[in-house]
């Protein structure tokens, strides 16, 4: 609160505070997000870059970091965090759960418990696909609920047929997006 004295009688006036208070904003939520990753947790990712951090270091660190920089923001309250980690498994790391919730401490790395080598991409995200349906469902009243995937690849996939499958039923989705994000080998057509 801000005090302001009036110099002529050198007390507090009320009339002045009450014109310079400001009123408290409060923010209604237009939306609900939830942000999908689905991170491939394959030998590759344990490739150092030349700084010489792991790709699988540096995403458990940039997820963190997003993790943290939404829990300071007025949206935190809107958006939620899923994470599906895949190999020749498919593993949901995390659930959908909202982001203030979510300790930016904890170690995101995907390659804890790393498989093999095969990269089931479609699998992943027919997982990814299921949950955000589940998502959607889910929705409370009239505030419209978004799910923005980001799949998290070094490009390379074991059955890309299924892929490809799978990319065409995420077209069909309405308020469902998909980005990849990743490192793709110049000599790959796909």
């Amino acid at each position: 609160t801000i005090v302001m004295i009036n110099p002529i009688s050198n007390k507090s006036d009320d009339r002045i505070e009450k014109l310079i208070r400001r009123p408290k904003v409060v923010f209604k939520p237009q939306w609900e997000l939830l942000c999908l990753l689905v991170i491939s947790r394959c030998s590759t990712m344990l490739e150092k870059h030349p700084t010489g951090i792991t790709k699988a270091d540096f995403i458990g660190k940039a997820i963190s970091d997003f993790v943290s920089r939404i829990k300071c923001g007025h949206v935190r309250n809107n958006i939620s965090l899923s994470i599906v980690n895949y190999d020749q498994r498919i593993v949901v790391k995390m659930p959908p759960t909202s982001v203030k919730g979510i300790d930016e401490n904890d170690c995101f790395n995907p390659t804890i418990g790393l498989g093999d080598d095969s990269a089931n991409v479609g699998e992943a995200l027919e997982e990814a696909l299921q949950i955000a349906d589940e998502f959607m469902m889910n929705q409370m009243g009239s505030i419209p609920r978004l799910v923005e995937i980001a799949l998290l690849t070094d490009g390379y996939d074991s059955n890309k047929e299924r892929t490809r499958t799978v990319l065409k039923k995420i077209e069909t989705k309405q308020r469902i997006w998909l980005s990849g994000i990743g490192y793709v080998p110049t000599e790959s057509s796909d």
